[in-house]
């Protein structure tokens, strides 16, 4: 945002934590981060800031605040815009939203308070989190950040299932017979291991970023003249209409090598992989079953869509048509074809010019700027996602059935075949050139 001339001149950054820094030190920290040309690596650090506090003492934060008014060189603004980024454990949310209520808050501007995912761990929990918030601030103020909202390529989808009568003339269950939503990654918990213990595949990825992505591709068409609103009307919609997932619906696995990470417990079961099946009970899609897959440590680094195409009455007996919709990297679109010799042939195209003000929460904390709130999530949205998976989720604590597979492979055998009887594939990348992906 500073590189591209957004930022006013007289915005300020300033970290906030009890960590005893000075503004150099803390400068000093971050620069190595930054990209760009020395003098405006240098000009950007200007902007930037350091105060001492804790998270719980309103007087630390109200003093910090003053202090930002007599830095030297910096105009004064009768119209103080105050935007509160809380990068800080969901147990903290309620403690420092209230010194934040209680002297943080401008009074001559508008105040916006951006929380980071985990939003709670189950149903109850984000109730819980989300209640202490209410009592302190209204939801126009409230900003739940999901940075795949702000992807190139997830904001891409919207745009290519609403905007091209090719695409979404076939989106409906007489046309498609099956949808995958997939995320992978190459890597494991790499250090990580004790964090991501307490959350698991499903917390991490399926609940959040996924049902963004399902949400985005199966919506109705919302009205464009009542702005973001109508998107997250039109995503709270389907949410309404998914049932809980099912354990039989299910398949969880574990890579061979995930205990030994630095704070996983040696008798861990939390899955790294996850299969899960879901259907919408609406007319357009009640016919087509919706899978959910996720895993660490799998063959590729990679998110996509693939939609498979019911065979048409008079065709062979040969592979269906599919649509590949890639999130990353590269977001494009490939249609697997069938040739008159009957063989394969994949057509791709790029669907994004990519990022414009650098990646995904640069354009998120714009759109926050500017009051945007069409990319954030919704109380109510949370809500209903996390229904859908917390009796599951519970199941699995109860009675973990966790399946072990192998570092780099596609994850357990059972989740492989139903890729094969449900999208007809082996790998999700079959067929796709290497030099693409």
């Amino acid at each position: 945002m500073h590189a591209s001339k957004l930022l006013p001149n007289a915005a300020v950054i300033c970290g906030y934590a009890r960590s005893k820094k000075t503004d150099e030190s803390f400068r000093k920290g971050i620069r190595g981060y930054l990209k760009g040309n020395a003098a405006e690596v240098d000009r950007f650090l200007a902007r930037c800031y350091y105060r001492v506090g804790q998270y719980h003492v309103a007087e630390h934060l109200g003093n910090a605040l003053r202090s930002l008014r007599d830095i030297p060189g910096i105009p004064q603004r009768e119209r103080e815009n105050r935007m509160f980024y809380m990068a800080i454990p969901p147990s903290r949310f309620h403690a420092v939203g209230k010194i934040v209520k209680e002297a943080g808050m401008s009074a001559t501007g508008w105040n916006r308070i951006v929380v980071e995912k985990p939003f709670g761990k189950d149903t109850e929990s984000c109730r819980e989190l989300s209640e202490g918030l209410k009592q302190l601030f209204r939801e126009d103020q409230l900003y739940r950040i999901d940075h795949y909202l702000g992807k190139p390529g997830v904001k891409a989808i919207a745009n290519l299932v609403q905007n091209n009568p090719l695409i979404s003339g076939i989106l409906s269950g007489d046309r498609v017979e099956s949808v995958l939503i997939n995320w992978e990654e190459d890597i494991g918990t790499e250090g990580r291991g004790g964090y991501f213990d307490q959350f698991g595949i499903i917390r991490d990825i399926a609940q959040n970023h996924l049902m963004q992505i399902l949400t985005l591709f199966a919506m109705e068409t919302p009205d464009v003249k009542e702005g973001g609103e109508a998107w997250r009307n039109a995503k709270v919609e389907v949410l309404k209409k998914i049932s809980p997932i099912r354990t039989r619906d299910t398949v969880v696995g574990q890579y061979q090598g995930y205990l030994e990470d630095k704070g996983v417990p040696p008798d861990s079961k939390t899955p790294t992989f996850a299969l899960m099946k879901l259907r919408i009970d609406t007319p357009r899609w009640r016919s087509t079953p919706f899978f959910l897959r996720c895993g660490k440590a799998l063959k590729d680094r990679l998110c996509d869509v693939v939609i498979k195409l019911r065979p048409s009455p008079s065709s062979r007996p040969i592979a269906s048509n599919l649509i590949r919709i890639r999130v990353q990297p590269n977001p494009a679109l490939a249609i697997r074809l069938i040739a008159d010799d009957g063989k394969e042939r994949w057509v791709e195209t790029p669907v994004s010019r990519g990022a414009t003000i650098g990646g995904a929460y640069a354009t998120l904390l714009w759109e926050v700027i500017r009051g945007e709130r069409g990319s954030f999530v919704r109380y109510d949205e949370l809500q209903l996602a996390w229904g859908i998976f917390t009796p599951l989720l519970h199941a699995l604590e109860k009675c973990p059935d966790v399946v072990q597979y192998r570092r780099g492979s596609s994850g357990p055998d059972t989740a492989l075949q139903v890729l094969r009887s449900c999208l007809g594939i082996e790998r999700l990348n079959a067929g796709v050139p290497r030099s693409k992906l």
